[in-house]
């Protein structure tokens, strides 16, 4: 699943890896094809993007451009941001589709900032300054997060960037290789605020780890697998109620504890679709449910029902060696009567110094 969308609790939008727009029934698990008409000719989008706004109104962006699209009738209007070729070679395609606090909808491309007039029914568009980067500005993926203050932070390839849309002025935070404070990766994947305090935001890389950024000092530090990060490579981030950040990575999902810095991580095992997951494929519904697209599905659940086991397993020994070499009970001279399980104490010759044992814990929950 490339991106994903709850329309209602009974309908969720997503796009396979193949492409197309697919409607899941959430109550039959069946789907079907999402159509759109666009001046009377009915296709199959292939969104990068996709927003419900507070309106209801509903916008997909793929590489045919912008549409807002009638749930009910399939109608779509379309908007096309031309680009001049002479001055960018890139093309103005949506990567991202976003709602500020106010309901003004947001369009951000790989030229341009594009701001909408619902009075006017149309956009402006700002473009990215470039004597941040003289070369392409970002790429196809895009998200964006918006604090308290009004300010968008924009998790880009290029680093992380800062826009304050009322003065349209622009700052990118980028990777420096004598900078330990210094982003530890150019490539962000997404940006989410910590659950506690509002001067710091969490950035996932695709390789660098998890990230926090200190607004008022505007450093970073992160933590990586060494810290107990399930994998280096962070596509999503959402927030529970309790305060945890929970993470899609290239091996499976995370519950990170901000204040503790403490992982809890989850896999196959434990009813992911996969361990590997994507970029841009991650959603919180109103109702407080995680959606997490990857390589083969999503996953959707309530973090509150995800619960711990309070009961550690039972650990037995399995086996017993000298000098590396087994030791059975039915050996000749052997210093165990009975199998290891069983046997309470052992006596050892002074030659017998060298000895390891073998365990395991008794968990069945596979």
């Amino acid at each position: 699943v490339r991106t994903l969308i709850e329309i209602d609790d009974d309908t969720t939008l997503l796009t396979n890896a193949g492409g197309g727009l697919l409607q899941l029934n959430r109550a039959t698990n069946e789907t079907s094809a999402f159509k759109v008409s666009t001046n009377g000719v009915w296709r199959e989008p292939t969104p990068s993007t996709m927003l419900l706004d507070r309106t209801g109104d509903f916008w997909l962006g793929d590489g045919e451009g912008l549409l807002k699209v009638d749930l009910k009738t399939g109608k779509a209007i379309p908007y096309n941001f031309e680009n001049d070729a002479g001055v960018n070679p890139w093309g103005d395609d949506p990567i991202e589709v976003f709602e500020d606090r106010a309901g003004v909808i947001w369009v951000f491309t790989d030229v341009k900032i594009h701001r909408y007039n619902r009075k006017t029914d149309s956009f402006k568009g700002y473009e990215y300054d470039t004597r941040l980067t003289p070369e392409r500005p970002t790429d196809n993926y895009v998200k964006v997060h918006e604090d308290a203050q009004g300010i968008f932070w924009i998790a880009t390839t290029d680093g992380l960037v800062r826009f304050n849309p009322n003065n349209n002025d622009l700052k990118r935070y980028r990777n420096n290789p004598q900078d330990i404070n210094s982003l530890s990766h150019n490539v962000v994947r997404t940006v989410a605020p910590d659950p506690f305090d509002s001067n710091i935001l969490w950035l996932g890389t695709k390789g660098g780890g998890l990230n926090r950024f200190d607004k008022q000092t505007e450093t970073f530090s992160f933590l990586t697998e060494k810290d107990g990060l399930p994998n280096n490579v962070v596509y999503g981030i959402l927030s529970d109620d309790e305060g945890n950040l929970w993470m899609s990575t290239n091996n499976g999902i995370s519950r990170f504890n901000p204040r503790t810095r403490t992982f809890k991580n989850f896999d196959k095992k434990d009813g992911l679709q996969d361990n590997e997951f994507n970029s841009c494929a991650f959603f919180k519904s109103k109702s407080g449910e995680l959606f997490f697209g990857g390589i083969k599905g999503f996953n959707a659940f309530y973090p509150a029902d995800v619960k711990d086991n309070p009961h550690p397993p039972r650990v037995v020994l399995t086996g017993f060696q000298i000098l590396n070499q087994p030791v059975s009970f039915k050996q000749k001279d052997s210093p165990l009567k009975q199998t290891i399980t069983e046997t309470k104490e052992i006596t050892l010759n002074y030659d017998q110094s060298f000895f390891s044992f073998e365990f395991a814990a008794l968990d069945f929950t596979e």
